[in-house]
């Protein structure tokens, strides 16, 4: 006996359950990004909390950008948009937009230098583009540092050429 339901015969519903479908995974990535992130005992607590601040939000930014994608294709299969072309065409636009934005590209690639390579982390007092302040954040595209007047600075990736980490010694 086949399940034939009339309900996910209804694109709109389809789209719906899709929806709820990536948030509930979205929901997830944060905390399965802390059980995955194993941090060498040796460290001091401090600098362990740091680390899972700075990779937690790096993840969730990596994760987030994967799942809008699928989320975007699955529904436009919904509407019997033909995938293979799409992607076909996503590789020629690819090209089109490395071009057309390279800086935007540069900070992406720039983003995962500075995260593996630990020059800092969420919670660093740093010196980056003649501003000193506070990692607040590390995304894709930016650095977000707080000064010590309470002034948030954002600095792209892509310009960060000297770092001076005042919280390592």
């Amino acid at each position: 006996m086949a399940f034939d339901f009339v309900l996910f015969n209804n694109t709109p519903v389809r789209i719906i359950i899709i929806l709820a479908v990536f948030w509930f995974l979205k929901s997830m990535v944060r905390p399965i990004a802390r059980q995955l992130i194993h941090i060498s005992k040796s460290k001091p607590k401090l600098i362990q909390e740091k680390r899972i601040k700075t990779t937690v939000g790096f993840i969730n930014s990596i994760a987030s950008i994967i799942l809008w994608l699928i989320t975007l294709i699955t529904i436009l299969a919904q509407f019997n948009v033909d995938i293979k072309t799409l992607l076909a065409g996503a590789g020629v636009f690819g090209v089109a937009f490395g071009l057309a934005f390279q800086s935007t590209i540069k900070n992406f690639i720039t983003s995962f230098g500075l995260f593996w390579g630990g020059y800092y982390e969420v919670g660093d007092t740093v010196t980056i583009a003649a501003v000193k302040g506070v990692v607040q954040e590390i995304n894709l595209k930016n650095t977000i540092l707080e000064d010590e007047g309470g002034i948030i600075h954002y600095v792209p990736n892509s310009e960060i050429k000297v770092i001076t980490n005042h919280s390592k010694k």
